[in-house]
């Protein structure tokens, strides 16, 4: 995802796209598509983990992994960027949640890799929550 002003670019694989987008710039593959967005109705993930009680942030956390369930992918949403829907883990354009792999960005803008499944899934946001509660032992637990 590539932002500029108030324009997204979200570029990934062709077939990583939902039937009813409209992709542009097909290339060796990939897609693009460029949607509108403002940050200033959205937050960023710890944003919404701030403040929250472990039970509240396990409850978004399992609304997200039954959403798996039913044969959706996780959402692409462990960056310090602006993309969720307040109170949720909800990205704000399903777009972001189509993707193989998932990204996850520390508070150091450090970035890594890795497939898109429920034990990552849960990995990353528990990292998140570490980040965010400045608890780094919690990690530990999984």
């Amino acid at each position: 995802m590539l932002r500029k002003q108030k324009e997204i670019l979200i570029r990934k694989p062709s077939n990583e796209f939902s039937d009813d987008a409209e992709k542009q710039n097909e290339h060796i593959g990939y897609s693009e598509i460029v949607e509108s967005y403002n940050p200033l109705t959205l937050k960023s993930i710890k944003e919404v983990l701030s403040g929250l009680t472990l039970k509240q942030g396990l409850d978004m956390l399992l609304k997200e992994i039954n959403i798996f369930k039913t044969g959706q992918e996780l959402p692409n949403i462990f960056c310090n960027e602006k993309i969720l829907l307040p109170n949720s883990l909800t990205p704000f354009n399903p777009e972001l949640g189509n993707a193989s792999r998932l990204i996850f960005q520390d508070q150091h803008d450090n970035v890594e890799s890795f497939d898109n499944n429920i034990k990552n899934f849960v990995s990353c946001f528990f990292k998140i929550t570490a980040i965010v509660t400045n608890v780094s032992d919690l990690i530990q637990i999984i």
